[in-house]
């Protein structure tokens, strides 16, 4: 250390310890301008010593006082904050460190590096994400930079200050600056040419050690190899154990970290890809510039991110109807949503033989609220409730487990922030952890909680998946958008209503209930582990074969005007769409709610957004409606149908005739046998949750929706004389189904 900085650092000691010598310094000089000029060129490997002769202030505005008196305005020094909150942000000390860079953008207000940092500061902040988008904002106002962007868009997930549509704007804004086709588009390959297995890759930065191996693990191994070839594109720079799994998995493997998009997508275009899968959004490492390009004829966005990407050139996104309801939902997004009914996503749990650990109420004496989710969800609007939520259950006390909670400067912030919602001596009630070495480890600390509570806006994943399988119940708060409702997805799918909230008041009523019945939290911590198993998120083989339609769906979409038979006039023939059938017939595709040979479509009826506006000329649907609830679904299924029927299309329906089956029950001649027959044709079979029937019709009823749709023409026949099923059935000399016909009108 050279005697100029050596003197800098001296004065710079003094005044720390004695704040009243900036006045008056005595008989010590103060430093010249060289001197400070030395201190503003501060080599790095000083800057600790410098940090450490300013912590006896321990109050990072005055450390950050006493340094810029010391320098005084006539040095620039903007350059030296920011550096030290750098330094700063690296030890795990946001707060003093968003002190500094205050400071450095007071002294230069466009400096670029001292924005970004104190946007990234404010991310590392609990409670501060408004802040956060609104620095990073500020950051690209003086230089546009795509990842500061992308850090952006992931930052407006977490703050409650944005609404989804504000949050799709800067999506597509996103989208319409960097998307544009950068190359030549590829042309679309037609499926009569060659006939060789689809071949799908896979695009992620995540083929590793992460959350997400979980849910893409069971999707590789279960791919029909007979219809899907698998192609893996890894784009992470670490590889691991998981890596090596992985790569087994997939039929073929291209390492494509640290590649020029060009090269990526030639590689892509030489494996004659037809579907390539985008598994990372706007996180980290991600390849959109790939997608940009448009690498493939089918390209899909799914699983990593919870959003779309806002490029035109992403056809689909993978969601489910909890996570992105029908109608309310389109709209946010760019994609065209395919949905998987009833949850998005298919989870492995760990294959370390845990059991589930006895519930932690019966020995503590009190009952633990947890939450292992990152600590950056954890914001100002959760912690007033979870506040709330402690008040109202004496004795009760919460665990919070995350990531970068050994820093001093976080715990601190955290238990202030509990203060300042109104929970007194936070400390007493509050236990916070750090992250720990192994999975077994961390999965273990499950045993300390008897309810998970979710976080909001931005709710759990991989951590909800984690507490129901160590038997821990998660509550959560539908949110307003996708990315904070795939908890309460996860939950509807194993008939977990009870655990989804509709308001903050709710969310804070049902965790008190709880709270205050350790019995009932015990009976649940029994009973998570197995309705997780036997849950549709746990269904790998099931959910594949869906994922499998979905992209065969929209595979047909981007290549029927180059695969059909085309008549004289230049147009394709009839599609026509079975509803609810399994065995084949010409000229017909069969959409049926479970996979099974001869089934082309996997999916639930109300929702069949895969299909455009007026793509079926006829549509059939036998022994289906009965299954929806005439106040709350009937309306929206039957719109459905209208919709993807084209104008003159013709519908052929069939339900179980109410009136003809209440009088054959009233019969009593009717034996025990055809009584009970009468009652599954009226009530459904109830062998699963598919197989009950919630709405009865007339033929006044049925007539009544299909008018209300749009449908015009409608008149009873006695059968249609198409497929061998439940609409021609005759019991006791009486047809028990009522099948109607109806036209779609044409365009007015």
């Amino acid at each position: 250390m050279n005697h100029a900085l050596k003197r800098v650092l001296l004065e710079l000691r003094s005044r720390v310890e004695d704040p009243e010598r900036r006045a008056a310094n005595g008989s010590r000089q103060s430093p010249n301008s060289g001197e400070l000029l030395s201190l503003v060129a501060l080599p790095r490997q000083h800057a600790e010593e410098l940090l450490a002769t300013l912590q006896p202030a321990s109050e990072p505005a005055i450390q950050v006082r006493v340094l810029s008196e010391l320098l005084g305005e006539y040095v620039q020094g903007s350059q030296l904050f920011t550096e030290l909150g750098r330094m700063l942000i690296q030890q795990g000390r946001p707060v003093t460190a968003l002190a500094y860079l205050d400071e450095a953008v007071r002294r230069h207000r466009n400096s670029v590096a001292a924005l970004r940092l104190r946007a990234y500061a404010l991310i590392k902040i609990v409670g501060e994400m408004h802040k956060a988008v609104l620095a990073h904002q500020e950051a690209l106002a003086i230089k546009r930079d795509s990842k500061i962007e992308r850090r952006m868009l992931m930052a407006m997930h977490y703050a409650t200050e944005f609404s989804p549509e504000d949050i799709a704007q800067e999506h597509f804004d996103w989208g319409d600056r960097h998307g544009f086709l950068k190359g030549p588009a590829i042309g679309t390959r037609k499926p009569s040419d060659d006939p060789r297995r689809l071949r799908v890759g896979y695009v992620s930065a995540d083929f590793r050690n992460h959350s997400a191996a979980s849910f893409l693990r069971p999707i590789l191994e279960n791919h029909d190899r007979t219809r899907f070839e698998v192609i893996g594109y890894a784009a992470n720079a670490k590889q691991d154990s998981v890596t090596d799994e992985l790569k087994r998995l997939c039929d073929r493997w291209r390492e494509i970290h640290g590649l020029a998009t060009q090269e990526v997508v030639e590689a892509i275009r030489k494996d004659c890809v037809d579907i390539l899968v985008d598994l990372a959004g706007h996180t980290s490492g991600n390849r959109l510039d790939v997608f940009i390009r448009r690498a493939a004829p089918l390209q899909v966005t799914y699983l990593g991110y919870p959003n779309g990407t806002g490029i035109r050139s992403m056809d689909c996104r993978v969601t489910d109807a909890v996570t992105d309801p029908p109608g309310a939902s389109d709209r946010l997004y760019r994609e065209r949503l395919l949905r998987i009914d009833p949850v998005f996503l298919c989870y492995q749990p760990p294959r370390l033989a845990i059991p589930v650990g006895p519930p932690p109420a019966a020995s503590a004496g009190f009952v633990t609220f947890g939450t292992f989710n990152n600590y950056a969800k954890i914001s100002r609007e959760v912690i007033a409730v979870w506040a709330r939520i402690l008040a109202a259950v004496p004795d009760s006390r919460l665990l919070i487990k995350s990531t970068g909670l050994d820093s001093s400067e976080t715990r601190t912030r955290l238990m202030s922030l509990f203060e300042a919602a109104g929970l007194s001596n936070p400390g007493a009630r509050i236990d916070l952890m750090n992250r720990v070495r192994s999975t077994e480890e961390h999965l273990r600390i499950y045993d300390r909680v008897d309810l998970a509570l979710d976080t909001f806006p931005y709710s759990g994943t991989t951590t909800t998946c984690q507490a129901l399988w160590m038997g821990v119940p998660v509550l959560t708060l539908y949110g307003r958008s996708h990315v904070g409702r795939v908890s309460a997805s996860v939950l509807r799918q194993m008939a977990l209503d009870d655990l989804v909230a509709g308001s903050e008041e709710d969310y804070i009523a049902r965790a008190g209930q709880l709270g205050r019945e350790p019995a009932r939290l015990a009976a649940l911590r029994g009973q998570m582990r197995p309705r997780l198993l036997a849950s549709p998120l746990c269904d790998a083989h099931g959910f594949v074969r869906k994922l499998e339609s979905l992209f065969l769906g929209a595979w047909r979409q981007v290549t029927e005007p180059h695969s059909r038979e085309h008549d004289a006039q230049g147009e394709a023939p009839p599609r026509r769409l079975q509803i609810g059938g399994t065995r084949p017939a010409p000229g017909w595709e069969i959409f049926n709610i479970a996979p099974a040979e001869g089934v082309d479509h996997v999916g639930n009826a109300k929702d069949l957004s895969r299909f455009p506006d007026r793509t079926f000329t006829e549509l059939y649907a036998s022994h289906v409606l009965e299954h929806f609830s005439y106040s709350q679904e009937l309306e929206q299924v039957l719109n459905e149908w209208y919709r993807v029927m084209k104008e003159g299309g013709r519908l052929r329906i069939s339900v179980p005739d109410l009136e003809v089956l209440s009088a054959m029950f009233l019969d009593r001649k009717l034996s025990s046998n055809e009584r009970f027959f009468v009652m599954r044709m009226i009530f459904g079979g109830q062998v699963n949750p598919c197989d009950f029937h919630r709405t009865g019709f007339s033929r006044a009823f049925l007539v009544h929706w299909l008018r209300k749709v749009g449908f015009s023409e409608i008149r009873q026949v006695k059968r249609f004389g198409l497929f061998a099923d439940n609409s021609n059935k005759i019991r006791n000399g009486k047809r028990i189904s009522l099948n109607v016909m109806a036209v779609k009108r044409g365009a007015s």
